[in-house]
């Protein structure tokens, strides 16, 4: 009968086992969420700081420029606008092109960056939900699995007698596990 105390004990152990699967796998989650976070944080923030020591040298190169173009133009004020010129040139470059040489490098940076010990922590932690998943498969295949009934008529009587009695033993079954989860918590 379903309501023994043998199965009472895989049901409990199947919950039990059941919400140990849930809690890996969320804290599995959310490890992947903070390793893919703390590079796109990391990343970004390197970025920053190159950019600005860049935007310092081109600086620094732009006056250079434009004070060389003041003697082959003539003019301090016509050196700086052929340098802002060119600068925008090459943002109207920049712009154009920017699937090729941003988007596509960076996707293909954040998919691909895994912090070693999130990484390690998170392998070793799908194992353990391999081996939950198995475990819940072994108890559920233990519960629910029997042996295929041949049904000749009157085992078809029997078979009705038996189905009464497993809802009887179904109700007691759920009241059995009422009070052994129904005293901790409520559920709704």
């Amino acid at each position: 009968m379903i309501s023994s105390d043998a199965n009472v004990k895989k049901i409990v152990s199947l919950i039990e086992d059941s919400k140990g699967w849930a809690e890996l796998k969320s804290e599995k989650t959310r490890l992947d969420v903070l390793h893919k976070l703390v590079y796109i944080v990391g990343t970004l923030f390197f970025v920053i700081v190159l950019l600005l020591i860049l935007m310092l040298v081109l600086v620094c190169f732009s006056i250079a420029a434009a004070y060389s173009l003041e003697d082959v133009v003539g003019s301090k004020t016509a050196g700086f606008l052929l340098v802002g010129a060119c600068y925008v040139l090459l943002l109207i470059l920049a712009y154009a092109t920017r699937e090729m040489w941003l988007f596509t490098p960076l996707t293909r940076l954040f998919s691909e960056l895994a912090p070693n010990e999130l990484k390690k922590k998170s392998d070793s932690m799908q194992t353990d939900i391999v081996a939950k998943e198995t475990s819940l498969k072994k108890n559920w295949d233990s519960l629910v699995n029997e042996e295929p009934v041949v049904l000749s008529p009157t085992k078809r009587v029997m078979s009705w007698v038996t189905n009464s009695s497993y809802i009887i033993d179904g109700a007691i079954l759920g009241w059995k596990l009422y009070k052994i989860f129904g005293k901790k918590k409520k559920f709704f």
